[in-house]
């Protein structure tokens, strides 16, 4: 299993069309070394098509997009890692028996539920600590 999601809005982009720093480099590094990239999002439905498009036109083609859909509860499983930078988005993708979720903060500010993470290289390199131990535990 080598799924990671993300929340769009505030972890990969701003203000709906603008990308975080860092971003578009380490996702398209991740997608080249085998990793499915998610970006699950709660934008309205008429945006999604936008969306899609949007990372098609920088690069990001590969980024399959999910829709939270209505009823505001995500409708994935299976992920390696979620980052959100939403502590209550995280709690509910806990409910969902995630492997592992993490706070997304450029301020770096501690927390004690999740682990924080403050920059894309940061996601770049926590992305492979959790990789290497799913990969222990996998091969025993």
């Amino acid at each position: 299993m080598r799924r990671i999601g993300f929340d769009i809005d505030g972890v990969i982009m701003w203000l709906f069309f603008f990308f975080l720093t860092g971003a578009k480099a380490i996702l398209g590094k991740l997608h080249d070394e085998g990793f499915e990239i998610y970006a699950v999002t709660a934008r309205y439905e008429r945006w999604i098509g936008v969306t899609k498009w949007w990372f098609r036109v920088n690069g990001l083609g590969f980024v399959i997009v999910i829709p939270m859909g209505e009823s505001k509860h995500l409708q994935v499983e299976d992920f390696l890692l979620f980052v959100d930078n939403k502590e209550e988005h995280l709690w509910r993708m806990q409910d969902e028996e995630l492997t592992i979720a993490c706070l997304f903060d450029p301020k770096g500010r501690e927390h004690n539920d999740f682990k924080v993470l403050s920059t894309w290289w940061g996601i770049y390199q926590y992305v492979h600590q959790i990789a290497a131990r799913a990969e222990e535990i996998a091969t025993g």
